[in-house]
């Protein structure tokens, strides 16, 4: 019996040891180097957060310097689709140096502009669905939000 359990043992092992080198794991880079064009329309998580495709990976990014209601509010719902319509044709995203690259849930800190350069950060505080969040004052576009 325990030769059974050992030999179970091992060949667990072995698969695992296969499955670490033949399916890679997909992770987004810590840091995106400069300015990242994403065409087309972009996932909307909630009013703040959206995912984009990097180099063929689904990665999750929040926009610094913001704080929006949670996504199941109706506040929240109008920050969602307020953002759904300014990045409908797309965004560029550009990396926040003076920023950790991840926040506290591992989403990448990115600054989100339309395809027509206007920050999406800045535009939800304009029009009162986002407030000021000083725990990320050092964000590129925090002026203009505040």
């Amino acid at each position: 019996m325990k030769t059974r359990r050992a030999q179970f043992r091992v060949l667990g092992i072995v698969v695992t040891m296969i499955a670490a080198v033949v399916l890679p794991t997909a992770q987004a880079p810590d840091r995106i180097h400069g300015q990242l064009t994403v065409r087309g329309p972009v996932r909307v998580i909630e009013g703040d957060t959206l995912e984009v495709s990097l180099n063929g990976t689904r990665v999750g990014v929040r926009i610094p310097g913001i704080k929006v209601p949670r996504g199941n509010t109706p506040c929240g719902r109008q920050a969602s689709a307020a953002m759904r319509d300014l990045l409908a044709s797309g965004a560029i995203l550009d990396e926040e140096i003076r920023l950790s690259p991840r926040d506290n849930r591992g989403l990448s800190l990115l600054r989100v502009t339309t395809r027509g350069g206007r920050p999406v950060a800045a535009e939800l505080a304009a029009a009162g669905l986002a407030i000021a969040d000083d725990a990320n004052g050092n964000a590129a576009d925090f002026p203009e939000i505040v």
